[in-house]
């Protein structure tokens, strides 16, 4: 991104691609930063500033760094409300709003800059130019060469715009804007999920979901480390409590080795790891019981801490990401509200990390990001968060599995997952999961430990996390490229005249509801290498053929007679010259793009008279 003007526009993606937004001043919004959360400072404020206050109304905030945006029900008072608030004492910051001229979304800025010069300027070039512009290096990127953060001098305010724009046009800068913070889309509908069973305790009804009691016999997600990024994590709950449980928690807005939830209203994430691996110690078991929580706190949308927090797991041995937010939806219900059509793309600060979890998690085979759909019933192509190639984009479907009435759709749907249904307009969710909540009195539900009004593709984000978790732990190299052909075979084809399905893709549905099961008995039957023999009346052997189903991993068997020049691939017959020929001549080799995974063992059984293929994952 790159500023053209002042305070008017930025661009993610670089000069010469991307997209540009229109950053424009609000007349009626009016932002606070408070040296502690606004609710609880209301009686330190002097008698003037409380009196303007009762007269705000709050549109959203950023509680994780106390930043609350009021809507002024006098605008003309705006700038005489600036200058009542800088007088008070626990006042940071009193000032405009700015929001995007086409969608009309609100956003905050800060006196920090993200940078990335091209490859080849020196660190006494860059040193040179951040001097001249008095900026300072708040952080070196991990996951983007010549990548930094920046911090301007104290009370450059509005004109942190005018520095980024300057130093995006320098020949030796690549990529430069203003952090900007949009308000984040937690992708939750409330009330009532389901949990992963096949019939309800009283019988009454047969709700279709994801039966992991099959798989568990098989695995429970051991050795498989699943980040969940969202706000804060009780750490201290029940479910999270065996040993192990919980690696590496960090909150990357505070940089602080931890992920409590620091004020009221931060009940997402627990709700949300509960989901993917919630142990089943008490009351709640998750999709992969036995899998490892890195619990990250983040920000808000385009913040510099949702970078770092792609980073953070990373190094630190995440195999799978879970996000179960993005931008803002439009109204589900409404198909003619002008935001379902309105393009968010992702800041090219987030989207570089995002890139560097995909190329080096799992030691170079790829961390799996799992990404919710969102809740606005609107194509995710204006989504950059969850339209990004690479990644597994979660859909959510209902209890009569059918598609749940909120879910978003399009062409980068993976697959789906149960959650909440909705009965009637605006709606009532049915239908709900059991999961994990802040402990009493705090989270969604006061009276208890647990919750059963947590929905929406949030629910089903975390649930194909723990579904991954699953498979992985007994195939740990698989990859992007693996999972999604594995997808495409073993998912269920719900709601096939809904879904219209088209080479076994559905824009609602994806590949369909995630099945693991199915999966797993897939992976164990597809690595087979079967053996046919045909024999003369002797019962001699004259031929041999070996048929390997490598239909999800680009693999192949060759096979030949040793000091010949003639090479069989699979299927072929390989024809014995001479009787009594021992089979122990025959060579054989595993090629391809996916051969470094398995190693070819060779049995010979019935006195060397027959043979037997097995490719072991290495």
């Amino acid at each position: 991104m790159s500023v053209k003007a002042p305070a008017s526009s930025f661009r993610y993606g670089g000069k010469k691609k991307g997209q540009t937004f229109n950053v424009v001043q609000s007349n009626d919004l009016f932002v606070l930063r408070s040296m502690k959360p606004l609710n609880a400072m209301k009686q330190v404020l002097s008698e003037n500033a409380r009196s303007l206050f009762e007269n705000f109304s709050q549109i959203f905030s950023f509680p994780e760094v106390n930043v609350s945006v009021f809507k002024m029900k006098v605008p003309d008072e705006l700038d005489a409300c600036r200058l009542v608030f800088k007088e008070e004492p626990v006042i940071k910051f009193a000032g405009r709003v700015w929001k995007e001229e086409l969608s009309g979304i609100a956003l905050i800025y800060t006196e920090n800059i993200f940078i990335k010069f091209r490859s080849g300027v020196s660190k006494k070039t860059i040193s040179s130019i951040l001097d001249n512009h008095q900026l300072i290096i708040k952080e070196k990127f991990t996951f983007s060469a010549n990548s930094f953060f920046l911090k301007a001098q104290e009370f450059t305010g509005i004109g942190v715009f005018e520095k980024a724009g300057l130093l995006s046009q320098m020949e030796e800068v690549l990529i430069c804007y203003p952090e900007m913070v949009f308000p984040k889309k937690t992708s939750q509908i409330n009330d009532n999920q389901w949990f992963l069973k096949e019939v309800s305790n009283d019988g009454s009804y047969t709700p279709r979901g994801v039966d992991v009691a099959k798989v568990w016999h098989f695995s429970k997600g051991e050795n498989i480390a699943i980040a969940v990024i969202d706000d804060g994590f009780d750490m201290n709950h029940p479910e999270f409590q065996l040993p192990g449980k919980i690696i590496f928690p960090r909150d990357t807005i505070l940089d602080l080795d931890s992920s409590q939830p620091q004020t009221s209203e931060e009940n997402h994430g627990t709700c949300c790891a509960g989901v993917a691996l919630a142990q089943g110690s008490v009351a709640a078991s998750g999709v992969a019981p036995m899998a490892r929580l890195l619990p990250i706190r983040s920000g808000g949308l385009g913040s510099f801490s949702e970078a770092k927090a792609f980073a953070w797991a990373v190094d630190h041995g995440a195999d799978i990401i879970s996000c179960s937010w993005g931008p803002p939806d439009g109204i589900w219900y409404d198909p003619d509200d002008p935001s379902h059509r309105i393009p968010f793309p992702i800041p090219d600060s987030s989207r570089l990390a995002i890139e560097y979890a995909l190329r080096k998690g799992r030691n170079g085979k790829g961390c799996l990001l799992i990404w919710a759909a969102g809740n606005g019933n609107e194509d995710i192509c204006y989504d950059g968060y969850a339209s990004l190639p690479g990644i597994l984009t979660v859909a959510a479907c209902d209890f009569k599995e059918k598609k749940a009435p909120y879910s978003d759709f399009g062409d980068n749907i993976t697959c789906c997952f149960p959650s909440s249904s909705a009965s009637n307009l605006p709606f009532t969710p049915s239908h709900g999961i059991w999961t994990t909540d802040r402990i009493h009195p705090f989270g969604y539900n006061p009276d208890g430990n647990y919750v059963g009004t947590f929905g929406g593709t949030s629910a089903s984000c975390p649930g194909v996390a723990g579904c991954i978790a699953l498979i992985l732990s007994i195939f740990p190299s698989l990859n992007i490229r693996h999972l999604k052909l594995l997808l495409n075979f073993t998912s269920d084809k719900i709601s096939p005249r809904e879904g219209k399905y088209l080479n076994g893709h559905s824009h609602f549905f994806g590949y369909g509801r995630i099945n693991p099961y199915r999966a797993i008995c897939y992976l164990k039957n597809s690595i087979i290498i079967s053996t046919e023999i045909k024999t003369d009346k002797k019962t001699n052997a004259l031929k041999f053929r070996f048929i390997l189903n490598s239909s999800v991993f680009q693999i192949q068997l060759f096979y030949k007679l040793v000091d010949s020049e003639n090479e069989y691939v699979s299927g072929d017959w390989l024809t014995l010259e001479e009787n009594g020929l021992s089979l122990k001549r025959i060579v054989f080799e595993i090629k391809g793009l996916d051969a470094f995974l398995f190693t070819l063992k060779i049995y010979y059984v019935d006195d060397g008279q027959n043979i037997m293929l097995r490719l072991l994952w290495k």
